[in-house]
């Protein structure tokens, strides 16, 4: 008589919130992280395949899977900003004094916000460590400005 009903008893059973599946098919996945190492940006290639940057960072955050390939895709895409940037610098050096004067555009801008975000992230993951060969990387790098500087020249002509 006068026992009290245990919180569980007290409420209605209610039943389990159905379990959203998981909509990131192996295409899906692909495509963003394909996305993600070309820009660096979540947002922008959660979209591209039809998400949001909020999923994207929770099944980072849920899938150790996810999360390695993420960083791996992160850190390709911030790699290809900063080259991004040189490649703008050296366009804006070789081109004359307005194009040296030019304000910072807004894909610029956006590229600089990107770096400034992800860099302690890219810098954490061992992505430089796994390069074996440096003079393979200095060739290739070589081999990028100097087809830069033959684009520049080409240009100015």
């Amino acid at each position: 008589m006068g026992e009290k009903a245990t919180a569980d008893e007290a409420r209605p059973d209610k039943p389990d919130k159905p379990q959203k599946s998981d909509s990131w098919s192996a295409t899906i996945e692909k495509a963003f992280l394909v996305e993600l190492a070309g820009s660096a940006n979540v947002t922008r290639s959660a979209i591209a395949v039809g998400t949001t940057d909020k999923r994207a960072w929770q099944r980072r955050q849920m899938d150790s899977k996810f999360r390695t390939l993420f960083l791996r895709a992160l850190s390709e895409g911030y790699l290809r900003l900063e080259l991004r940037m040189l490649q703008r610098a050296l366009e804006r050096a070789a081109g004359g004094e307005a194009e040296r004067n030019a304000p910072t555009s807004q894909e610029e801008r956006t590229w600089l916000q990107l770096l400034r975000q992800h860099r302690a992230a890219v810098q954490a993951t061992d992505i430089f460590e796994e390069i074996d060969d440096l003079a393979v990387v200095a060739q290739r790098i070589e081999e990028k400005f100097t087809e830069m500087k033959r684009r520049l020249e080409s240009v100015a002509e």
